[in-house]
């Protein structure tokens, strides 16, 4: 019994021996705090000066201005997602890659072409932004400048809108760039035929401009002949056969325009769902109105076939009266045609929902976004006190508190 409390106190007293505090130094931070508080003149003097420094330097550094503009996508009545819409009738396993088509779909393409290089070359051109923008060495510098100091915020679940943000050194030049990648986003839009309804009504204008050429040029033809020649009126049958080809040729052109317009729907969507096929309803009604040209073709060919045989019996001038008169009905029966056509067009454009409704305008900012001088001076702040303390205790003899603890106590 006596040889075991003679271990328990043999290892007590090694223990004592071997712990660290017994021989350590110890830091008295109650010292620290007196060195501190003795060179308080020393530690405000230095965060004195450090946030001085620090707000000159804020007024120094360039100030940037930022100018938000903002647009809300919408889900359009494109012909050719009304054909995507029958294709997911049929194809349920595919609704998926069919509803990006819609306005999930087309967001992330207004997306894209707003973040796109030919989107930037536009505002720059339209804009006069080389001579805004300063410090640029190329073109495509200057691109590149131009699309750093855009941003474009897709949406989110929270929020549907595209925000377009400009950073830039000036406010009016902040705001002009926002609005102006909103306002080029619908010409851009236009210019491409976004919308089925656009593009069709681009195309017919066009085709009624060549056709109102055409009938300008046969008018004149015919005008400048009957100058020259005083002919007596035509035969009634050559008339009612000039009647007919006129009216035959307008209904071709009518179902040709037709035509091409379900052509461009179906190839739009196959072009965008390449693993499904076409609505079979949809590809009926491509194939009954291709017939319905063909049809229509033939017959005009036999009407012409037809006037041509009646010419043989007029005289020269006569027949070349005949052809006058012919071209100039014919011109002006598929302008009427297409003018009619083109009303039609405008109407169903202005049925059908654009892609993107402007929302919010950019202002320009009354502020500038950076420097943040408020923050850079209480870092400043911060930082000085920081380094005068560290300068008051390493001037100090005491200035750590160390005290060695006395191994014996």
């Amino acid at each position: 019994m006596i040889e075991w409390k003679d271990t328990v106190s043999t290892v007590q007293e090694d223990n004592r021996s071997s712990s660290p505090s017994s021989s350590a130094d110890e830091i008295d931070l109650l010292e620290i705090g007196k060195t501190l508080w003795r060179k308080k003149l020393l530690i405000l003097g230095t965060a004195a000066v450090t946030s001085l420094s620090a707000m000159g330097v804020s007024f120094l550094l360039p100030k940037t201005y930022t100018a938000d503009a903002s647009i809300l996508p919408i889900s359009g009545n494109d012909a050719g997602m009304a054909l995507a819409a029958g294709f997911a009738s049929q194809m349920a396993p595919a609704a998926g890659l069919l509803g990006s088509l819609g306005g999930n779909g087309k967001t992330a393409e207004l997306v894209e072409i707003l973040n796109s290089r030919s989107m930037a070359e536009r505002v720059i051109e339209k804009h006069h932004l080389d001579r805004e923008i300063k410090g640029w060495k190329s073109k495509t510098d200057l691109v590149i400048r131009v699309k750093k100091m855009t941003t474009i915020v897709s949406p989110s679940l929270k929020n549907k809108l595209v925000s377009v943000q400009v950073k830039a050194p000036r406010p009016e030049l902040a705001a002009t760039m926002a609005n102006a990648y909103v306002s080029e986003l619908k010409v851009m839009l236009d210019e491409i035929g976004y919308n089925s309804a656009a593009r069709n009504r681009k195309f017919i204008e066009n085709q009624l401009a060549s056709s109102k050429t055409e009938l300008t040029k046969a008018e004149n033809r015919l005008s400048s002949f009957q100058a020259r020649n005083q002919l007596a009126s035509l035969p009634d049958t050559v008339v009612a056969s000039i009647r007919s080809i006129s009216d035959l040729e307008a209904q071709r052109v009518g179902a040709a325009v037709q035509l091409k317009t379900t052509e461009e729907a179906l190839s739009l969507v196959q072009s965008k769902v390449l693993a499904l096929q076409a609505d079979p309803s949809s590809l009926h009604e491509l194939e009954i109105k291709t017939k319905s040209l063909a049809a229509q073709e033939s017959a005009l060919a036999s009407a012409k076939q037809t006037f041509v045989d009646k010419l043989t019996a007029l005289p020269p001038k006569g027949m070349e009266l005949a052809r006058l008169q012919r071209d100039v009905q014919v011109q002006n029966a598929i302008f009427l045609v297409l003018s009619q056509q083109l009303e039609s067009a405008l109407i169903n454009e202005n049925k059908e929902s654009d892609a993107f409704l402007p929302l919010d305008k950019a202002y320009v900012p009354e502020k500038p976004i950076a420097p943040k001088k408020a923050l850079i001076t209480l870092f400043g702040l911060l930082a000085g006190i920081f380094l005068g303390g560290v300068a008051a205790i390493a001037i100090d003899p005491r200035g750590l508190g160390i005290r060695r603890q006395n191994p014996t106590a």
